[in-house]
Order: structure tokens, then C-alpha cells, then sequence
């Protein structure tokens, strides 16, 4: 018997691309497909496919209105925890490759699917790089007295820094304290060289891309694209496109 399978963000880069690979299997089976851009449209209209049968809806509800065993996420973090919970609450099993989730939002999932006895998958990265990206960082913050995330993205992404790099700059956090050991003000150097990050005697740049500390317990301004740095255990995230508003570099 196939898994019956609901699809969220079936219209998204890595939605469509798991909905694809549903509909040419023979173990799962498509039941319902959410995209409120799209509600209302067959799933294969939207895709381009010859495959029709199944129309996008606006909302869970309306998707589980066929019956699945497995909610599949790929959202966006402010509507995939509720999502999520409201699944689990209806007996639906539930993966999520969202990202952006904080580590409260892991921990609430989880109490609804144990309450529910029913399984989650929660990654917001599913590539081999960035587990094991994330996997041997957490091993060097133990030895390490300090540490920054920078984030390279494609121009086009809206978001930065991305829900990977801030998952990651949290449990950096989490692993161990963070510390700056020269402050900003304090640093040595040219004036043309302010939007360079400089620690120390070091400094670093890179075509016209450079970084800045505002403050010792910020994060990092970035001044081109969607590049950006966030420091573990500051609290805060900074992207910016043009002149740094806090230094002005």
C-alpha cells in the first residue's frame, strides 16, 4: 500500500522537486498539495506535468481533507511550526526541511509529537555538507575561544542571513561562550580600511565584499548581496546591501 503523502510549498524550489519524485513513485501516493499562490490550480498544471488529479489548497485543512500519513513541509518558518503541530494533532506524521526554526521551535514540535506518539523530521538543511558542516563546527567550538558564520548565498535570496546559518550560530551558542577580545574602538588601522573586519592585526576582504563589528556583541554587517554573519550568543542578525548604518562603512 503506498504512503499517502501531503505536499506544503508544492510550488517552491524544493516543494516541486519532492513532489516530482511522489508522483513518478510507485510508494507514495500525492493526496493533497498546499501553495496559497496557487489554490485552487491542479498540482500538475502548476508543475508542467501530464499528471493531473489533485488540486492545490490554501490550507492544511483543506489539504488533509484527503487522507495522508505524512505531512512534508518545505515552507517557510513563520506558518511551518503551527503547520506542523496541527498535522501531528490530526494523526499525521510530519517531515520538515524548513529553515529558520529555532531551537523553542524544535522543542514544541517535539512535546506535540510525543504527546501525538507520532514521528517528525525536522532538518532546515538536508545536504550532506551543511550536517556535516554544522556537525564538525560544534566539535571545534569546544577548543575554540571564538568564532563567526558567514553565509553565502545567490543574489536572489531573500533571506540572510539563512535559516541554516542562524540554526548553526545558535548552537554554537549553546555549545560555548563566544568572546571578542578586542572591541571595535579599540582596533588599529587605516580609515580606508573601515567595512574591512579587522581583529587585531588582521583583517580580511574580498573584491567588494567586506564585513564590520558594530559592536562587540553584534553581528557582523555585510555589504554586498545576500552575504551575511551573525555571532553566536549575540541575539541579534544584521544583513545590509549598501553602506553599513552603524559604522558607515
Amino acid at each position: 500500500m503506498a504512503i499517502r503523502v501531503c505536499v506544503a510549498g508544492v510550488s517552491g524550489w524544493t516543494g516541486s522537486a519532492v513532489t516530482r519524485a511522489i508522483l513518478a513513485s510507485d510508494e507514495f501516493e500525492l493526496t493533497g498539495a498546499i501553495a496559497r499562490s496557487h489554490a485552487g490550480r491542479d498540482v500538475g498544471e502548476v508543475l508542467g506535468l501530464l499528471a493531473r488529479g489533485v488540486l492545490i489548497s490554501g490550507t492544511l485543512a483543506e489539504a488533509l481533507a484527503r487522507p495522508a500519513d505524512v505531512l512534508i513541509d518545505y515552507t517557510t518558518p513563520d506558518t511551518v511550526k503551527w503547520r506542523a503541530i496541527d498535522a501531528l494533532a490530526g494523526g499525521v506524521r510530519v517531515v520538515i526541511g524548513t529553515s529558520g526554526l529555532s531551537a523553542a521551535d524544535y522543542a514544541d514540535i517535539a512535546r506535540a509529537a510525543e504527546k501525538n506518539s507520532l514521528g517528525v523530521v525536522a532538518a532546515g538543511n538536508f545536504s550532506l555538507t551543511a550536517a556535516l558542516t554544522k556537525h564538525f563546527a560544534l566539535m571545534a567550538a569546544k577548543h575554540l575561544p571564538s568564532w563567526e558564520v558567514i553565509d553565502y548565498a545567490k543574489a536572489g535570496k531573500p533571506d540572510a542571513p539563512s535559516g541554516s546559518a542562524l540554526e548553526l550560530a545558535e548552537a554554537l551558542g549553546d555549545m560555548a561562550t563566544n568572546t571578542i577580545a578586542v572591541p571595535v574602538g579599540e582596533t588599529r588601522g587605516h580609515p580606508a580600511a573601515r567595512g574591512r573586519r579587522s581583529t587585531g592585526h588582521r583583517s580580511t576582504r574580498s573584491g567588494s565584499r567586506a564585513s564590520c563589528w558594530p559592536s562587540s556583541r553584534s553581528s557582523a554587517c555585510r555589504t554586498s548581496g545576500s552575504r551575511s554573519g551573525t555571532t553566536p550568543g549575540a541575539g541579534r542578525t544584521r544583513k545590509s546591501t549598501g553602506r553599513c548604518s552603524r559604522c558607515g562603512g
